[in-house]
């Protein structure tokens, strides 16, 4: 994989739904967002009240904060490692980040919203 092109679109995914969903969490993270049927963790559990409300999705705020960060690190650490790979690796290392990171955000916020 020597091409610019093709080495930028295995890094662009992570790296830009990295920073999208660091923007996502930041508000989630302070408190800001109300409850709403929309934007936010949107578990059952979050709707009994306000106060857990705010409490789940902070969490959940900040465990997409933490997973996106990992994501965009991972992005850059592919940068310079993806030319050293096979192709499987490649392709497993092309979305495999962004869906683990997504996965590991939700499964972790689910667990905690269970022990509210």
């Amino acid at each position: 994989m020597e091409d610019l092109e093709e080495r930028i679109i295995y890094i662009l995914p992570d790296i830009l739904c990295g920073v999208v969903f660091i923007i996502i969490a930041l508000p989630l993270v302070f408190w800001k967002i109300p409850m709403n049927s929309i934007y936010g963790f949107r578990f059952s559990k979050a709707f009994e009240s306000d106060e857990l409300w705010y409490r789940i999705n902070a969490f959940g705020g900040k465990q997409l904060l933490l997973w996106s960060t990992v994501l965009v690190a991972t992005g850059i650490v592919k940068w310079f490692v993806m030319d050293r790979l096979d192709p499987f690796w490649q392709f497993a290392l092309w979305q495999g980040p962004l869906f683990a990171c997504i996965a590991m955000t939700i499964i972790i916020s689910m667990i905690y919203e269970a022990l509210q």
